[in-house]
Order: structure tokens, then C-alpha cells, then sequence
């Protein structure tokens, strides 16, 4: 919901891509210092409280730029500013609240919450935009973010029902120092094979093909000019559901796809099929085909992403798991940022179409390198 806003509010006062991508550096970025730093925490400290903790200064910092909003104080960098902060925030609080999973069902049905984790948050992504575009048409930036600060506080009120009685207990305060944790985790991945593949595939959706998400105001903005009246930010709200509603029902084929194929097929064709989307829908300018698109494309980069986090969980072991999952979190947060960064600063130069299918093309190369490179180290 937030994001949505942002990224509109950005398009607003600047039109320009590249402060949309910057925008979204700024978001997603900050994962990349600090993932790790909830990694090691979360696999030394209650999962519990550092959530609790970090809910609370999401609410403290979305109240902040809510004051800046209504003040009329609103400029794009501290628009930026505020950005960055909740994307600090976001970056420790992720891998926390995914390692968290594990504490609370027993291993065999780890699977099943791991899916029915990415159900809810999609769900979320789908509600969030649908909400948020009319309050953003009716209440402006103020509107979201109150309702955003509301949904933390309800996060707040179940994670405080959380029963861990069954957990075991972590040492308080290993010996190891901070960035020796992040060291280990890093060495344990890259000696599994599975998780290795995984985060690698990852690494290179969430790169190359993922920035649409980042950069869809731009979409909205150039589909919306043969829609005569119907304002862009509509135009926007509905491409979002649309990804939204995609994502939900990747959510629910993506235990299937793993059943059928197995997680490491699964993460390929799932792949293939999100970068042969994007060529597409790009060249088609009927707006209902391309919203079907957009679906298309958000329920294969689901299927994706859910796949990739299922193998992580199930191939780690659990005085891992917090650091495991904190590279997956990094990829899946700062990557998309530096796409969209770069995807952006190049469609100011060649236009939107072009970056994109230069980036499929990239991504497509990249891939076949990996592919490769697997089989050699069979």
C-alpha cells in the first residue's frame, strides 16, 4: 500500500525513471548491510521480540513521515530520506520474521507454512494496492500512510499471541563476533549446492526481471495516455491488483509445481516463463490483455520466489536458517533496487521498452551461463 503511494508520489514530482529507481535504491538497498545484521540476530536472540521491535519503529518512522506529509514539508529528498529508513528498518526485520516460521510449526510442516506465509503477504500485496489506490484518489499520501500504520499495529497484536513454548533455547551471547556469524552463514551456502542454485537464480529474477514491480508507475503513465479519462493513478491501482491477484494464485499453484517438478524445476521454468512475459506485454497496447499479462507475470515470479524461499527452509539447518534466509532476503530486497536503478537510468536514454528487453535479454544469457556451470560442477 505504502509502496504504491511512494512510488506515485515520486512520478508526481519528479516524471522521471530515474527517481523512481532511485526511489526504490533507496527502499530495497539498505538490505544489503542490514539482512546479515538480522540474520545473526535472529539466530541468536528471541525471534519474538526483535519483531515486536521492529514493528514498533516501523509504526514510529511511518507517523514521522505522515507529519512531514500533512505539513505540506514533502520534497523528493525527504521523500527519499524516509525511504531509506523504513528500508533499514525492513532489511534486519525480514529475515527475522521468516526464521520465525520455523519456530512456530514442527519440520514436518514447515512446506505447508512456508506457502501459507507467502499466501498471506501476497494476499496483502493484492488487498494493499486495491485499498490503496482509491485512498490514495480520495485521502492523498496522508490517507495510506495512516492505514499502513494501522496494519503494523495489527501485526503487533498477533505476534504478541505467538506461542513459542516449544522452541529451543539459543545461546544469549555466543562467543563468535557479529561478522564471524555472517561468515559462516556465508561459507555454509556456498557449500550447499541446492541453496547455492536457488539464491543464484534468484539473484538474477530479482535483477533483471523483477524491477517491473519497481518501476510500474512508469507503465501506468504510458498505458494510461490512450485511456481518455481515466486518471493514471487508477490506471495504476489496477495493474498492481492485477500483480497482486497473479502473485495470490502463484502462491497457491507453487506447492503444486514443486510436487509435480521439484523445487529445482519448479525454479527454472518458473524463471523462463516470468522473462518470456515481459517481451510481450510490453509490445501489446490493449490495456485489459496487458493487465492479463501483468497476472501472468506476477504468478510465475511468485511461484519463483515461494520455490526459492521452500528450498532455502527445507536445506538449511536451523542454527543456519536465520542466516540463510537473510541472503535470500538480501537478494530479494537490494537486487530488484539495483535493477530498477539501472533499468531506469537507461529507459530515460532509450525509452522504457527498450531497457526492459535489453534486460531479458541479459537475464537470458545469464541464465544459460548457469544452467552450464551447474552441470559442470555435478
Amino acid at each position: 500500500m505504502q509502496r504504491l503511494a511512494v512510488g506515485w508520489v515520486t512520478w508526481e514530482l519528479t516524471q522521471s525513471h530515474s527517481w523512481l529507481g532511485l526511489v526504490a535504491m533507496a527502499d530495497l538497498f539498505p538490505t544489503v548491510f542490514c539482512s546479515p545484521v538480522g540474520g545473526v540476530i535472529a539466530d541468536r536472540f528471541d525471534r519474538r521480540k526483535l519483531v515486536l521491535a521492529t514493528q514498533w519503529a516501523s509504526v514510529a518512522v511511518t507517523l514521522c513521515f505522515y507529519l512531514v506529509a500533512v505539513l505540506d514539508l514533502l520534497t523528493p529528498e525527504a521523500l527519499l530520506g524516509f525511504v531509506f529508513v523504513s528500508g533499514v528498518i525492513a532489511g534486519v526485520d525480514h529475515p527475522i520474521r521468516q526464521s520465525l516460521i520455523g519456530d512456530l510449526v514442527p519440520p514436518k510442516d514447515l512446506g505447508s507454512a512456508v506457502a501459507l506465509s507467502a499466501m498471506t503477504f501476497n494476499l496483502a500485496r493484492m488487498i494493499g494496492p486495491a485499498l490503496g489506490g482509491p485512498l490514495l484518489i480520495w485521502f492523498g499520501l496522508q490517507g495510506v500512510l495512516v492505514a499502513n500504520a494501522a496494519s503494523y499495529l495489527v501485526y503487533i497484536v498477533c505476534a504478541m499471541r505467538f506461542d513459542l513454548t516449544g522452541t529451543p533455547q539459543r545461546a544469549v551471547a555466543p562467543k563468535a563476533s557479529f561478522l564471524a556469524d555472517i561468515g559462516a552463514g556465508l561459507a555454509y551456502v556456498m557449500q550447499r549446492r541446492d541453496l547455492l542454485f536457488a539464491l543464484s537464480m534468484l539473484l538474477l529474477v530479482s535483477l533483471l526481471l523483477r524491477p517491473v514491480f519497481e518501476l510500474l508507475p512508469a507503465f501506468a503513465a504510458r498505458l494510461g495516455t490512450g485511456l481518455v479519462g481515466i486518471r493514471p493513478e487508477v490506471v495504476l491501482s489496477a495493474l498492481t491488483t492485477t500483480l497482486g491477484f497473479g502473485a495470490f494464485m502463484g502462491v497457491l499453484v507453487a506447492p503444486i509445481v514443486s510436487f509435480r517438478l521439484g523445487l529445482r524445476a519448479g525454479i527454472w521454468t518458473s524463471a523462463i516463463g516470468s522473462g518470456l512475459v515481459i517481451p510481450v506485454f510490453l509490445a501489446v497496447g490493449q490495456p485489459l490483455v496487458v493487465m492479463a499479462l501483468m497476472g501472468v507475470f506476477g504468478c510465475l515470479l511468485l511461484i519463483n520466489s515461494v520455490l526459492v524461499q521452500m528450498c532455502v527452509h527445507q536445506n538449511s539447518e536451523p542454527e543456519y536458517r536465520g542466516r540463510s534466509l537473510s541472503l535470500q532476503s538480501m537478494i530479494f530486497r537490494a537486487a530488484p533496487a539495483l535493477g530498477a536503478l539501472s533499468i531506469g537510468w537507461f529507459a530515460e536514454r532509450v525509452g522504457l521498452e527498450a531497457a526492459f528487453d535489453v534486460a531479458v535479454a541479459v537475464w537470458a544469457v545469464l541464465a544459460v551461463v548457469l544452467f552450464f556451470q551447474l552441470r559442470k560442477t555435478r
